[in-house]
C-alpha cells in the first residue's frame, strides 16, 4: 500500500533528551542510510521544544524545495516517548511500504536499514525486522539473546506499512508512560496482532538482523550524570519488568486484543495485581526495587495524567534534506 506521495520509506526519529549535536548527527546518519530510497523522515521531538527549535535552526541552511529526501521536524509538547509513537502512528505517518523507528542518538551504519529491508523481503512470514546492538555495557549479551531467542531492539527497528496500518484499524496504542515499549510493539507483532487466533511466532515474525547495526555517542562511564542514568535506567527496567508480566497476562494468558490495552501503564499493571494478587504480592517481596519502581511510577502517572488530554503536536518546520 502505498501513500499519495509514493514514499517507500518513512522513518521516524524518536527524540527528547538528545543534545542537538548529536541529534543532526543522527539525522545525516539516517539521511545516507536512505538516499538511494524515497523517503519521508520525522524527527518526533517530545517535551523538549528548545530542541525542536533548535535543531530547524540548524537543519535551516541545508533544506532545499525540491532536492534529496524530505524531512519534518515535530514538536509534541508532552515527554512520553509512548505518546509520541502513538501519535506519529496515528497523526504523522502519511503511509509508506516500510517504517523504521530510531531513538534520538542512533547512528545508523550506511548499510543497516536496506539490511534491515532485506531481512523482512526474503522471510514471507516476516511483518518486522530489526537490528542489533554493538555499544554499551551489556550489548554483547543482549545481542546473543537476541539471536538465538528472538527480540525487537527499539533503537533501530523496521515494520511492515501494511502491518502498521492493520495495527491503526485495530486502534492498537502504547500504554502512555509505558517503559517497554519495544517489547510491547514485539509481542503485539509475535501474536500476529490476535492473539487469540494466533500463536507467540516471534522469530518468524520478527527477522534479527545479525549485521545491521549502529553507533551512538560515547559516554564518559566515570562521569556524575552517567552514574545518575544508570541509576534512573536501573530503577526504570524493575518498571519493565513489572510491564512484562501484565503484558505476558494480557495477551499470552488471557488472549486480549492489542485493542484492549489500558490507556495508561499503571492501569495496565494494576490488572495484573488484582488478577494475581498472590504471585504479585510474592513478586514484590523478592523485588523490592519493583516496588520502589511501582511507588515511583504511580506519583508520576497521577502528575501526568492532567497533561496526557492537552496533548500538542507542532510542525515546526519542513523541507527537502541535501546535507552531507
Amino acid at each position: 500500500m502505498r501513500n499519495i506521495e509514493n514514499n517507500e520509506w518513512s522513518v521516524c526519529i524518536l527524540s527528547s533528551r538528545e543534545s542537538v549535536t548529536d541529534l543532526m548527527i543522527s539525522v545525516k546518519g539516517v539521511y545516507q542510510a536512505c538516499r538511494n530510497k524515497k523517503t519521508l523522515i520525522d524527527v518526533v521531538i517530545n517535551g523538549n521544544e528548545m530542541l525542536a527549535n533548535n535543531l530547524a535552526n540548524l537543519l535551516s541552511l541545508e533544506l532545499d524545495s525540491s532536492v534529496g529526501n524530505k524531512i519534518r521536524i515535530w514538536d509534541l509538547n508532552l515527554a512520553d516517548k509512548a505518546m509520541a509513537w502513538n501519535s506519529y502512528l496515528y497523526n504523522i505517518w502519511p503511509g509508506s511500504d516500510l517504517v523504521f523507528f530510531l531513538d534520538g542518538y542512533v547512528r545508523p551504519y550506511p548499510n543497516a536499514l536496506i539490511q534491515i529491508e532485506e531481512g523482512i523481503d526474503n522471510k514471507v512470514e516476516a511483518l518486522g525486522s530489526t537490528g542489533v546492538p554493538t555499544m554499551g555495557y551489556s550489548a554483547k549479551s543482549l545481542r546473543e539473546n537476541m539471536l538465538q531467542n528472538g527480540g525487537l531492539h527499539g533503537n533501530l527497528f523496521a515494520i511492515k506499512g501494511e502491518v502498521c496500518t492493520a495495527m491503526k484499524e485495530i486502534d492498537f496504542h502504547l500504554p502512555a508512560g509505558i517503559y517497554r515499549n519495544d517489547s510491547t510493539i514485539g509481542a503485539v507483532i509475535a501474536f500476529n496482532l490476535d492473539p487469540k487466533k494466533n500463536n507467540w511466532n516471534l522469530k518468524e515474525r520478527i527477522i534479527v538482523n545479525k549485521d545491521a547495526t549502529w553507533s551512538i555517542p560515547e559516554q564518559n562511564e566515570w562521569s556524575l550524570n552517567f552514574f545518575k542514568s544508570f541509576i534512573k535506567r536501573y530503577v526504570r527496567q524493575a518498571q519493565g519488568e513489572l510491564e512484562n508480566k501484565a503484558l505476558k497476562q494480557h495477551f499470552a494468558i488471557l488472549k486480549k486484543s492489542p485493542k484492549t490495552l489500558p490507556r495508561y501503564v499503571d492501569e495496565l499493571i494494576y490488572y495484573w495485581i488484582k488478577s494475581d494478587f498472590k504471585q504479585s504480592i510474592w513478586f514484590f517481596l523478592c523485588n523490592p526495587i519493583s516496588l520502589y519502581a511501582f511507588v515511583l511510577m504511580k506519583s508520576r502517572m497521577k502528575n501526568s495524567k492532567k497533561d496526557f488530554n492537552k496533548s500538542k503536536r507542532i510542525l515546526i518546520t519542513e523541507g527537502f534534506y541535501n546535507g552531507e
